[in-house]
């Protein structure tokens, strides 16, 4: 009877780990793309510059879907200028960011990271 006892000990042990088990859908796989490439990026400045960014999409994309008569997609297509970044004398690189038409910014263009 003891082997039948903790056969059915292990068997709900089992069960109760494998109800746990989260499945991994296509946002886990993405967070875990973003969470990477945030990783490498090469500076600590970048890497807080497209957390924010990441996050004012975010908030935008929530902001669109609880007010009534905003558009689903708010975010125009962004169009690259000619010259992404530029450096000044003292080697410091300017990114220009590009703006959606629609949306007022919340951030000043153009940013500024240190070399």
């Amino acid at each position: 009877m003891a082997k039948n006892t903790k056969s059915e000990e292990a068997y709900t042990v089992m069960k109760e780990l494998s109800s746990n088990v989260k499945k991994r859908d296509d946002f886990d796989v993405y967070g875990e793309y973003v969470a990477t490439t945030l990783r490498n990026l090469k500076s600590k400045s970048v890497q807080i510059y497209a957390k924010f960014e990441i996050n004012n999409i975010l908030y935008k994309a929530e902001c669109s879907d609880i007010q009534p008569g905003t558009s689903t997609t708010p975010f125009a297509t962004p169009t690259p200028s000619a010259s992404p970044a530029t450096s000044d004398q003292t080697g410091t690189k300017s990114y220009n960011t590009p703006e959606a038409s629609s949306i007022p910014s919340t951030t000043p263009t153009p940013v500024t990271f240190p070399s």
